[in-house]
């Protein structure tokens, strides 16, 4: 894969932490949803009931998506930062699948979905 392949794909998992990361992020944070039921139904079933541990996991997705944001503003940032995030992420991705028990959870699918992008940016980054 040519170099401009690769950085076009290190850009995509960064722009899935940005959308995914920062999305959930922004919803968890603080309870923002609570006014909207049908959405604080959903993420109520999936994330469990607003309590500090669903916020501090918020600050976790929304530092990610920070720094996903830090990396496509900058090149320089962006290859100095880019695996070592997406291994970290890949390890707690794939140890929540370990962690819940089952690959039926939402949040478990998409851990490891994620993580099979990430897994094939950092390969490339790593063996260029």
């Amino acid at each position: 894969m040519d170099v401009q392949h690769i950085h076009l794909l290190v850009c995509t998992s960064h722009l899935v932490n940005v959308m995914v990361a920062g999305a959930f992020g922004v919803l968890l944070f603080r309870n923002l949803v609570e006014n909207f039921p049908p959405v604080s139904a959903r993420l109520e079933a999936v994330y469990g009931t607003d309590a500090p541990a669903r916020r501090i996991l918020a600050c976790v997705y929304l530092a990610i998506a920070l720094m996903s944001v830090a990396c496509l503003a900058s090149a320089e940032v962006l290859y100095a930062v880019s695996a070592p995030l997406f291994v970290m992420q890949i390890v707690y991705k794939v140890l929540t699948s370990a962690s819940v028990g089952t690959l039926k959870h939402p949040v478990v699918v998409a851990n490891l979905l994620i993580s099979v992008l990430h897994a094939v940016s950092v390969y490339f980054l790593i063996t260029t």
